[in-house]
């Protein structure tokens, strides 16, 4: 059923794309038209990896073409360059997959250089680094994913501290200082690792217990970090 929708929404976004090819707004549609599709048969199973990576390469050039049309949408650029790494990932490409989220980073890094005050800036950007830094472990470069993610945990960090009660923020930087005690266990930092997982044992369960409603990954990510702790 999403895909009808899903299909019906590419037809009519390419429709209005033709018909005013200069107008930035039904470029970007077609954009998100084709990540929608990328994204539904991500969630196939089994996926086709090659359709995956075909759809997600179709929206990044649509959103440069966006971006080119009005500058508005080159902050769009991050997340589609993100998609295409992920897409690579599938396909056992490491390589590409490290290439396309450095474009990812290198995006966000310039987008927030021009809007330091922006919190969405600031949240791309730590996104765009914990991102790099998780491919970069499964390439083996263990240094270097600790040093993406040591950056991103200072931004996630001032976003919280400037919104302490944002749930979802703190979630956020729960997720990358999991991922950080981790890559410290794998270093064999083992003294540095216990010390940051006990904190964030104690962290997780209270904003559990805060939580009303909480979404099921980030149950999934406490029991996850549970079992590595």
């Amino acid at each position: 059923e999403a895909g009808i929708s899903f299909k019906a929404y590419a037809e009519v976004s390419q429709a209005l794309h033709e018909m005013q090819p200069d107008n930035a707004m039904w470029t970007m549609e077609a954009g998100f038209a084709q990540s929608n599709l990328g994204n539904l048969e991500r969630s196939r199973i089994p996926s086709d990896p090659d359709r995956v990576l075909k759809h997600f390469k179709s929206a990044l050039q649509y959103t440069e073409i966006a971006a080119a049309q009005d500058p508005l949408y080159e902050r769009e650029l991050a997340e589609s360059f993100a998609d295409v790494s992920d897409a690579w990932l599938d396909d056992c490409n490491l390589e590409q997959a490290i290439v396309f989220r450095r474009k990812a980073v290198d995006q966000a890094a310039a987008h927030y250089r021009l809007n330091p005050m922006s919190n969405k800036s600031k949240q791309d950007y730590a996104y765009s680094l914990f991102g790099v830094s998780t491919v970069q472990l499964k390439a083996g470069q263990l240094g270097s994913a600790m040093e993406s993610l040591q950056r991103a945990l200072v931004l996630q960090t001032e976003l919280v501290e400037e919104d302490t009660g944002n749930l979802k923020k703190r979630w956020n930087l729960l997720r990358q200082s999991a991922s950080q005690a981790k890559n410290l266990d794998l270093s064999g930092k083992l003294d540095e690792s216990w010390s940051m997982s006990l904190a964030l044992e104690s962290s997780m369960r209270e904003i559990l217990e805060q939580d009303r409603d909480p979404r099921i990954d980030n149950v999934i990510l406490y029991a996850a970090f549970l079992r590595d702790f």
